[in-house]
């Protein structure tokens, strides 16, 4: 049957079939599980198991189309194939061979969306499965291989494992097609709890620890006896450390994390803590405040978050889709058949759900932790410092999250260089940005280099202009500090260099920033000009037409700036959107190297052409502005109406 409702879809189908139609060859979603199995087992007889599990689980016959432009999703009335492969090659040429079909994306063309195969390989057995998130997720995982030991097991007439858990599991898997279908493709309803928020540790001790795999292994016992004392969950705890280390490596205080939520009849929920659905939580990072503060604020936060569980929040208008993310599992997931020594092999994607991912499997005391990160982020040791902060911790509930520090100074520089490796030596020069535009002049004084509207400005027009402003500033101004608050026009560069060669410090307010954005700015420099903008009395220099008047009576020949290499060029302020806008000071010895770095990478020259599409008061412009001019290309000035003034 054809069900041709977009509702019949989770809100992580959706999700999942959108990126997977932007990203047609990302292997975000796919799902690889692999198994190692060695001792004294049947091979066709662990063939006829998993299949007789297949052909008992009905989210093998689901089937995805969105080729008509409708999505469509619909059961099958055939059911997958398990392959049965003798290989001849080395079991590393089989294991790479498997690697790259682990990352081959699923098509949601109303093909399969699963792969099973078992290999005979060198005196081994590999259980390869290669299936699509739209259709599995971990805790299927369970049930099927709860499924597979019991057919393989039958004829022993005795269970393999007997824990609340998979009492749990084994009660789903008997449910009706239908029944387990409906958990797959129904929108859930309002009856559904929260999984996460209420998770315990299974105590399942009989697991057998990975043979490959990115991952580390600490003792999970210290962050179960945490989330004791404070009366949490050992997610929580786990939340709380990873949240405080994302914190510390990019040096932000507000982190926001995708949490996955089990979405599944409540029951035996509080031991299984697994997901259909991901939702982003915002936690902040209070310097000042305790830790059994913390954990508090963020164990009622998954309460509330809890409540709204089977909402589709990451497509919902303005909503930002978290960029890390962590699950835990109250299992290690894993065969258990007697007589054979099973191991589970990691098959990495190359592409994750979100940049920085970690996943976390329990193993009776231990937890194991993956990294399934992208890129850079993928060779750091999360659950080193995961333990390291439930270590800190655990001696003083009552320390303040400032006086915790998870890098010696040794890791950090290690941390830093292995994100930033492929980054620049920082070049100290005795250039600025004053004697980079001039050196241009001086080669090509009629070449463009700015144009506004209809307005055009040569090089040797902006040197004329910025020597005649520098003289005049020199001359008229004593404060330091030279805000410019005025609309965008061909002399607003020239302008910028008149400050710098009078060796002020230049501070952007964009003239269509509101009034009271402007007075918190001002508020915090007590020695300051302003031009353009006359929302204070203080110093007020006119319009930039006027100094530009003023300033004509001034020698435009040439002139010696009065900045050097170490002195501050400028200050930019942030948004203030987390509370007062905050300056940060730049030298010209950052804006020549930062010129320096990008032009040998980017390999821009005289020929190019740039657009200045940001607001001034965004530190981009600076870029847009000044990489073309000290490289003796064209600025070419968008209107203040036309420019993104979101920042």
């Amino acid at each position: 049957m054809i069900h041709d409702q977009t509702s019949t879809f989770t809100p992580l189908q959706k999700q999942i079939i959108s990126f997977q139609r932007i990203h047609q060859d990302s292997d975000a979603y796919n799902l690889n599980y692999l198994f190692s199995l060695c001792g004294d087992i049947d091979v066709v007889y662990m063939r006829d198991a998993i299949q007789s599990a297949v052909d008992q689980c009905p989210a093998f016959t689901i089937r995805i189309d969105t080729t008509s432009g409708q999505w469509k999703q619909f059961f099958a009335k055939e059911h997958i194939l398990v392959r049965h492969i003798i290989a001849y090659n080395s079991y590393e040429h089989v294991l790479d061979q498997l690697k790259r079909q682990a990352r081959i994306p699923f098509s949601f063309t109303g093909e399969a969306l699963a792969e099973l195969s078992i290999i005979e390989v060198e005196h081994r057995v590999l259980f390869f499965m290669h299936i699509s998130h739209a259709i599995f997720d971990a805790f299927s995982l369970d049930a099927f291989l709860l499924k597979v030991e019991h057919a393989y097991v039958k004829p022993l007439d005795r269970r393999v494992r007997n824990d609340t858990y998979l009492d749990y599991v084994d009660a789903w898997s008997r449910k009706t097609a239908t029944d387990q279908a409906s958990l797959v493709l129904n929108a859930l309803d309002s009856n559904i709890d929260f999984g996460n928020d209420n998770i315990v540790c299974d105590g399942n001790e009989h697991a057998l620890k990975p043979l490959i795999g990115h991952r580390e292994c600490i003792c999970g016992k210290v962050a179960s006896e945490i989330a004791e004392i404070h009366g949490a969950t050992t997610f929580a705890v786990l939340l709380s450390a990873y949240a405080f280390l994302i914190g510390q490596l990019t040096h932000v205080d507000s982190v926001g994390v995708a949490i996955p939520y089990a979405n599944r009849p409540k029951k035996r929920l509080d031991d299984i803590g697994l997901y259909v659905n991901t939702l982003p939580l915002h936690i902040t990072i209070d310097p000042d405040e305790s830790f059994d503060y913390y954990l508090e604020r963020i164990q009622h936060d998954l309460r509330i978050l809890s409540e709204h569980q089977n909402a589709d929040v990451l497509s919902l208008p303005g909503v930002i889709a978290p960029q890390c993310a962590i699950t835990y599992y109250t299992h290690f997931q894993t065969l258990n058949l007697p007589d054979v020594t099973i191991n589970r092999i990691d098959l990495p994607n190359e592409s994750s759900m979100f940049p920085v991912s970690i996943r976390i499997e329990r193993d009776g005391n231990e937890l194991i932790v993956l990294n399934e990160s992208n890129g850079m982020y993928r060779d750091i040791p999360f659950g080193r410092y995961i333990a390291r902060f439930c270590e800190e911790v655990s001696c003083n509930g009552r320390i303040r999250l400032g006086d915790i520090s998870l890098l010696n100074d040794e890791e950090e520089r290690a941390m830093l260089s292995s994100i930033n490796g492929d980054g620049m030596e920082f070049r100290c020069s005795a250039a600025t940005v004053c004697s980079m535009v001039a050196a241009h002049a001086a080669i090509r004084p009629e070449a463009v280099a700015v144009i506004y509207k209809q307005t055009q400005l040569t090089y040797a027009d902006v040197e004329h202009i910025s020597n005649r402003l520098a003289r005049f500033l020199c001359r008229h101004v004593e404060a330091r500090y030279v805000i410019v608050s005025e609309p965008v026009s061909a002399y607003l560069a020239p302008l910028i260099l008149g400050i710098f060669k009078a060796g002020k410090v230049y501070v952007p307010v964009d003239s269509v920033m509101p009034d009271s954005r402007k007075r918190l700015i001002m508020d915090q420099l007590t020695d300051y000009a302003i031009i353009g903008d006359s929302c204070s009395g203080h110093n007020y220099m006119g319009a930039i037409a006027s100094c530009l008047s003023f300033a004509a009576q001034y020698d435009d020949g040439p002139y010696t700036p009065r900045c050097h290499a170490e002195d501050l060029a400028y200050i930019l302020f942030t948004s203030g959107s987390t509370g007062v806008p905050k300056g940060v000071p730049v030298r010209h010895a950052s804006m020549v190297s930062l010129f320096d770095a990008a032009s040998s990478r980017f390999e821009y020259d005289e020929m190019d052409v740039w657009t200045m599409f940001h607001s001034y008061s965004f530190d981009y412009s600076i870029w847009e502005m000044f990489a073309p001019l000290t490289s003796g290309g064209e600025s070419c000035h968008r209107s203040s109406e036309h420019q993104n003034v979101s920042r």
